[in-house]
């Protein structure tokens, strides 16, 4: 299984690039990175920039904003082993270390952006995940040798406070945070 977004080009005066793990290629209405209804980075991410809230709205709004701030998206997986792909493996964590078929190229995406100043994973913890741990530890070690910010975030989630809101403003804008 393919990642969604894969066609998604990053913008080459990127700033700030935000790693997920994946986003499947599933027709389930999502038609930009991480608008999935229940997630909300699109509510957290414009508050860090006092902007109002972009969830809900459409592609145009949300590309719009990312240019303006310098802001990128990537995902740690190209794809999955097809054939051990159910809807459930996609949003279990344990399962879904286990079936990664291919990574993207992080480290080649970081490099060629000239004007990224740092790259945050939308992760706190890596419980029952290896794999995606030592993925990560290999793009922090890359941004290290680069004198490059990197950092963990918590996940946007389900839910939004003002406290989630808080932290990533502290680690993005602030740069007070670094996990």
């Amino acid at each position: 299984m393919l990642h969604k977004f894969r066609s998604h080009q990053i913008n080459p005066q990127t700033n700030i690039l935000i790693l997920g793990t994946f986003q499947p290629d599933i027709e389930n209405g999502i038609y930009f990175l991480h608008s999935q209804k229940e997630n909300c980075l699109w509510q957290i991410l414009p508050a860090c920039f006092n902007e109002t809230s972009l969830k809900g709205l459409s592609p145009e709004f949300k590309k719009d904003f990312i240019r303006r701030h310098r802001v990128d998206f990537a995902d740690l997986i190209a794809s999955l082993r097809t054939g051990l792909v159910s809807r459930k493996a996609l949003y279990n964590d344990v399962k879904l270390d286990q079936i990664v078929d291919q990574w993207n190229k992080i480290e080649e995406m970081i490099d060629a952006l000239a004007f990224l100043e740092a790259v945050y994973f939308m992760r706190k913890t890596f419980y029952a995940m290896p794999r995606i741990e030592k993925r990560i530890m290999q793009i922090r070690n890359h941004c290290v040798r680069k004198c490059m910010r990197f950092s963990l975030l918590e996940a946007p989630g389900r839910y939004t406070n003002q406290a989630k809101i808080d932290e990533w403003t502290s680690t993005i804008i602030h740069k007070t945070i670094c996990r």
